[in-house]
């Protein structure tokens, strides 16, 4: 047996499936284990931490968790949305295999921007646009700062120095989350190409 790793943008369904792996006597499915290198993604992403020290931290928060659980259940997966810029690394380090769920990204979307404004209040805050929220999400919101909400600063944002950074802060959420669709994908097909197909389903 060899672990798994659930992969997909975030409002994708992933986290039903992992559910239902979950559910199989002979294994487990863990969702969003922390620590999920939500913060290390990000930083790599941007160029802001080296790949020395990024791949530390995936081996010491992510590898090791996953060897414990192989040990503990036989059959180990994690479901996580933050793992994107790690997939050659992750197999690198140990074989593994990849489940990518896509989802129309009009649907995802739409599921992200009802997220927004009907639970959390917490994607891309520094959009111009201003939803209204509902009274969870507003509290949410306000119960969380923004230097500490992990989750959304772990969504990737357009590369430092680049033409669409410079265009970032005017843009409204909707428009960031369709850009966040297209970005996330795209990096899990990058990461996907340098590993053998018998790994990874989508």
């Amino acid at each position: 047996m060899i672990p798994y790793y659930l992969i997909s943008s975030a409002r994708a369904g992933s986290t039903a499936l992992a559910r239902l792996l979950d559910l199989s006597p002979s294994g487990t499915c863990a969702i969003e284990p922390s620590p999920n290198l939500d913060r290390e993604g990000r930083l790599y992403m941007d160029g802001l931490i080296d790949q020395e020290t990024a791949l530390g931290k995936m081996k010491s928060q992510v590898v090791s968790r996953v060897r414990e659980g192989m040990k503990l259940h036989g059959s180990y997966g994690e479901k996580n949305v933050t793992y994107g810029p790690f997939l050659k690394d992750l197999h690198q380090e140990e074989e593994c295999r990849f489940v990518l769920l896509h989802r129309d990204g009009r649907e995802v979307v739409t599921s992200m921007m009802n997220w927004h404004t009907g639970k959390f209040g917490n994607i891309y805050r520094e959009a111009c646009s201003s939803e209204v929220l509902s009274s969870d999400a507003t509290w949410a919101a306000k119960n969380l700062l923004a230097c500490d909400d992990m989750s959304d600063f772990a969504r990737p944002r357009p590369a430092p120095g680049s033409r669409l950074s410079e265009e970032w802060p005017t843009m409204p959420r909707e428009a960031m989350c369709a850009w966040y669709w297209a970005n996330i994908n795209s990096l899990y097909l990058q990461q996907l190409e340098g590993i053998p197909s018998p790994n990874h389903h989508g």
